[in-house]
């Protein structure tokens, strides 16, 4: 089943045929995705997004070593700023990680590549910040729905 929230699909990929797909957002670990996912330290069932239309607004994927059954980090996570908000990152969240996440286990940490002058560029320091913004939210929602 994909969900729907107002016109935004949240889904995993279909397969390695979707990787570009995956990687139309920029970041420095996207020239690794396609052999970790041929490695087995990724699964199509990891690597999510979410869409409008045929457009990737956020997207989120999770890292282990080959042999593990569990991931170890969620090390992608990207909000569109042209095309997405933070709360597309929040709903993308929301249904993807029970899905990647085992029942009653402790969710994997979240860990970000970021230049050393990050601070320095509005554009990765919004981006940044929008991405941290949506974790907490996302944090905030699952703790108080789950009390």
């Amino acid at each position: 089943m994909i969900p729907h929230q107002h016109d935004l699909t949240l889904r995993p990929i279909t397969g390695p045929d979707e990787l570009d797909l995956f990687n139309s957002l920029p970041y420095v670990l996207n020239d690794e995705v396609g052999g970790d996912l041929a490695a087995g330290r990724r699964r199509p069932e990891w690597l999510w997004l979410a869409l409008r239309g045929e457009r990737v607004v956020a997207r989120a994927g999770w890292w282990t070593r080959a042999e593990d059954q569990h991931p170890l980090v969620m090390d992608i996570f990207d909000i569109n700023a042209t095309e997405g908000d933070t709360d597309d990152g929040v709903q993308l969240l929301k249904t993807a990680l029970p899905a990647v996440v085992p029942a009653g286990a402790t969710p994997p940490e979240y860990v970000r590549f970021l230049p050393a002058d990050w601070r320095d560029h509005q554009h990765t320091r919004q981006a940044a910040g929008d991405r941290m913004e949506a974790l907490e939210q996302f944090t905030i929602r699952a703790s108080s729905s789950s009390s």
